[in-house]
Formats: C-alpha cells, structure tokens, sequence
C-alpha cells in the first residue's frame, strides 16, 4: 500500500470522465501517511478531466492500475482501482479525491486500512 501512496499511478485511458479537475496548474506538493512528502508538475492540459490527470501521472511512473465505478460530485472524485505491482495478486482500492483549487486530498481505502495524501499548490513549475 506504501508504494501505491508514494508514487502517483500509472493508469489506463479512463474514457468518458472529461469533467475538468478543480486543481490550479503548477507545482504541488502531496504529503501522506505513509512516507516522505512527493513533489509533481501538474499543467493545464494535465488538470482538463480526471484522464488526462492520471495519464498525466503515468507518465511520472508507479504501478499500473485499471479504474472502474468512477463517479463525480462537485469537486470530489471517487472510484476503485485495481493495481498489479509485480508478482503480487491484484490490489483492490477504493479512492475518494478531493480537489479545491490550491489544496487536494486523497483518501484510499484497502483490506480495512485507510491511508491519506494531502497536496497543496506551490507555485509556477520551474
């Protein structure tokens, strides 16, 4: 779960979630439970719908996972994923995302524990 918390995901194409992410462009920082703070460079085209945010991850490394039951209210993002980390059976999650603009949190839930990523906006991308 540590590894799934400290590097954002790669992912498959999610088609038809194109509901633009409530997430200013630029660097953020995500802390979490689990592990040492990490540091992304989301840009507008990253940041256009929840796809191109989690292509946008993919391309910054991690698992691959596969998303399904993805449902949009106002800000928040929830769905389940399905991530494969080498030789190990499949991982099941369920993923509730929050973004507001300058802040973000993640909350993931697996084999009863519950872990949390908080981001925050820094600045310009350098």
């Amino acid at each position: 779960m540590k590894k799934l918390i400290t590097t954002l995901m790669v992912v498959l194409p999610i088609s038809g979630h194109a509901d633009p992410i409530n997430m200013r462009p630029g660097l953020w920082e995500f802390k979490n439970d689990m592990g040492p703070s990490q540091k992304a460079c989301y840009t507008k085209d990253d940041l256009k719908s929840l796809d191109s945010m989690l292509q946008s991850a993919a391309k910054k490394g991690g698992t691959i996972c596969r998303w399904f039951d993805i449902h949009n209210a106002g800000n928040t993002w929830t769905y389940k994923q399905a991530c494969k980390y080498g030789s190990s059976p499949e991982m099941l999650t369920e993923v509730k995302n929050t973004f507001n603009g300058e802040s973000a949190e993640m909350v993931l839930s697996s084999a009863g524990n519950t872990f949390t990523s908080k981001g925050k906006w820094l600045g310009v991308c350098k």
